[in-house]
């Protein structure tokens, strides 16, 4: 069995993560997510204390309420480069999603990853799904950005 660690990191389950906020930014009825998102996804996602307190209605209040959260992120962003990009390419290359220019359109909506590998698994995904849903209705990535303290 795979610790939490290995599983974190796995191309594997960092692309069903991706694939969630996606997911998660489509379901309001937009064909597909801009690909600079992507990456302040796995900054909220990832580190316990970020993704535990994803629980406002929106990006907006949750940046006003979480400020102490904000100042970890654009560092963690740097460091998360890399590793999004994998899972990019790994999605890409197994066809779950496809790069359009600067957009990320989902094409297959199966589950990449056993729900039992990690005992959070679903807390990962749930929140994923919900981060993708602010991120639709804040209108820009720019505005994301803006919000996150982060910069392009």
């Amino acid at each position: 069995m795979m610790s939490d660690e290995e599983i974190l990191f796995n191309p594997a389950f960092i692309g069903q993560v991706l694939c969630n906020v996606v997911k998660g930014y489509t379901a309001s009825g937009k064909k597909s997510m801009p690909v600079s998102l992507i990456y302040v996804s796995l900054p909220m996602i990832l580190p316990d204390k970020i993704r535990i307190s994803l629980k406002e209605h929106s990006l907006q209040n949750w940046c006003f309420n979480n400020q102490c959260h904000l100042i970890f992120i654009p560092d963690i962003a740097r460091v998360c480069v890399p590793i999004v990009n994998q899972a990019i390419s790994f999605l890409i290359q197994e066809k779950w999603i496809s790069l359009v220019g600067d957009e990320l359109i989902l094409i297959s909506k199966k589950s990449i990853v056993s729900h039992t590998d990690c005992q959070n698994i679903e807390d990962y995904l749930r929140k994923a799904s919900k981060l993708g849903d602010w991120f639709s209705k804040a209108n820009s990535p720019k505005n994301v950005y803006y919000l996150l303290g982060v910069r392009p």
